[in-house]
């Protein structure tokens, strides 16, 4: 009885291990693709907020002119 238990229990077992390898091998492609779309989204975003293109010293709020409505 328990030799006929041995063989169904070993494919069970080879197959949970089987799964196993695959989600590792999967999720580690999938980490690799989501850091790679991380550093692109960063390489195309820093440049825009870089110190060259921040406003220049001369410019001042002195030079706009609200109106308030009143």
């Amino acid at each position: 009885m328990i030799t006929s238990l041995i063989a169904p229990a070993a494919h069970v077992c080879a197959f949970a291990l089987g799964c196993d390898v695959i989600h590792a091998a999967c999720a580690a492609a999938v980490s690799r693709v989501r850091a790679a779309m991380a550093i692109v989204s960063a390489v195309r975003v820093l440049p825009g907020a870089s110190p060259a293109g921040t406003p220049d010293d001369d410019m001042s709020l002195d030079d706009i002119t609200t109106d308030n409505g009143a």
